[in-house]
């Protein structure tokens, strides 16, 4: 399936930690799928992590997803820690907020459209290092390599684009309000409400299934969360807590 560029946006605010308040002048255009969207569907995704203290998850959803990218793009069996697993750390080390607490989806794609990004095993991410970390010029050079083109906006209430999206094997990259339960997720839990506001946290979107009414998402706080380091997050609810925005990403 092809799918090309759906959002053709007048103004483009930056996204943070907030939740924005829809620009008027925004045009959503959303041709429908040039074929029936499969009922599920998941991407293979790289192995789920652990960021530890850092605020680094916007780092792992945004290398998640270049993973998957270049994964289909070199048709790979497997992934592969030196060429198709990327370093959260080149990423978060240079974007990150002054005072370390987290950092945005913007910066970081941004990052990957100016310098891409270098592999895991190149520059291998440290929780323990106080972020102070920069990239060699070696591994400058060799994020060269592995850039992004460009990216692109979906509206958080476009299930169609999204979906279609996942099923073309692009990773969707989104940023939630938080609460008690999605920090006790478990297997075979659905995230549906919000009870209580505790912080912001972004993620890749990288599966849905209708018989669920849920998209899947990978988080990066170790395979002993949520269903194995992943979480199902309901349609109808994604719109409550997800930013106005969501993002993917185009080699």
């Amino acid at each position: 399936m092809t799918v090309h560029l759906w959002k053709v946006l007048v103004l483009i605010p930056a996204l943070g930690f907030s939740m924005p308040t829809p620009p008027s002048d925004t045009i959503t255009i959303t041709p429908p799928p040039s074929a029936p969207l499969p009922a599920s569907y998941s991407i293979v995704m790289p192995s789920v992590c652990y960021q530890g203290i850092e605020g680094s998850c916007v780092a792992f959803a945004v290398t998640y997803t270049m993973a998957a990218e270049q994964f289909y793009k070199t048709g790979a069996i497997t992934y592969s820690d030196a060429l198709n697993v990327f370093s959260p750390e080149y990423v978060f080390n240079q974007v990150r907020s002054a005072d370390s607490v987290g950092s945005s989806v913007v910066p970081s794609l941004e990052l990957l459209k100016s310098q891409g990004v270098c592999t895991w095993q190149s520059m291998p991410y440290s929780a323990s290092n106080g972020c102070s970390l920069m990239p060699t010029a070696g591994q400058t050079a060799e994020a060269a390599n592995y850039k992004i083109s460009s990216y692109s906006k979906i509206i958080k209430s476009d299930i169609v684009a999204i979906k279609t999206m996942i099923a073309s094997n692009h990773p969707v990259i989104a940023s939630f309000t938080i609460d008690d339960g999605f920090y006790k997720a478990t297997p075979g839990f659905i995230w549906n409400s919000l009870t209580g506001n505790s912080g912001s946290h972004t993620m890749a979107i990288c599966g849905y299934d209708d018989a669920k009414h849920a998209y899947k998402a990978i988080n990066s706080w170790g395979a002993a969360w949520g269903d194995a380091g992943y979480i199902w997050i309901d349609y109808d609810f994604f719109p409550v807590a997800a930013s106005y925005y969501t993002y993917v990403m185009k080699l």
